[in-house]
């Protein structure tokens, strides 16, 4: 659901390079989905690249961004989160569209930046503000950045996570009942499966 057209229309003219990293995109209609080459519908113009990073690569391509831009189409999936946090993990201002499934990531002039979809003119009005004032840009950026390590860390992710599992759960934080409990075994059997058990979930964590 990326809008790259309103991107190009929007930075045409301001002397700057626009990189975009991606070829494919897929474009929701209802319940159909088509997919297109990027390169195939934008305009060739020697300021626009378009090519598929590496993870390495885009880490390093977020680095060196002055802005990083996320137009988007009008939808009510919250397309563009992961460009979003990755690029306020990095350190970099980040513009993107206000569309119904994406307004609880950025908030606005604080941790990012929001611009009407679809509308050239305000985005390009946020590139000009930003390019003019560069210590608005960072400070912004910084905030960003914060908010990722202290919201979407992977830590936080999973206690939010086990959180929610034991509220759905009625506050048990374990089974009423062990595992052990219920089989039929005896207990030298039950020592011996406990001990494979414990052996395969090490083998499982040295494998991750």
């Amino acid at each position: 659901m990326r809008d790259f057209p309103t991107l190009i229309e929007a930075a045409e003219g301001l002397s700057t390079q626009i990189r975009i990293a991606a070829s494919l995109v897929v474009h929701l209609g209802g319940l159909r989905a088509t997919v297109t080459d990027v390169r195939e519908t934008l305009p060739a113009r020697a300021d626009v690249s378009v090519s598929q990073l590496t993870a390495l690569e885009l880490r390093d391509a977020y680095r060196a961004a002055e802005v990083v831009v996320v137009p988007l189409y009008p939808s009510d999936m919250d397309n563009g989160v992961n460009v979003i946090l990755e690029a306020m993990a990095a350190g970099r201002p980040v513009v993107a569209s206000r569309i119904p499934g994406q307004v609880d990531v950025i908030t606005h002039g604080k941790t990012g930046y929001y611009v009407d979809p679809e509308n050239p003119e305000d985005l390009r009005r946020m590139l000009v503000h930003l390019r003019d004032n560069p210590e608005e840009a960072e400070r912004v950026a910084d905030e960003g950045r914060r908010y990722v390590a202290s919201v979407h860390d992977l830590e936080t992710f999973a206690d939010n996570v086990r959180a929610r599992l034991i509220e759905i759960n009625g506050g048990q934080s374990s089974r009423a009942t062990p595992w052990w409990a219920e089989a039929s075994v005896s207990p030298d059997s039950l020592r011996t499966s406990g001990c494979r058990r414990s052996q395969t979930a090490g083998r499982l964590r040295a494998s991750r």
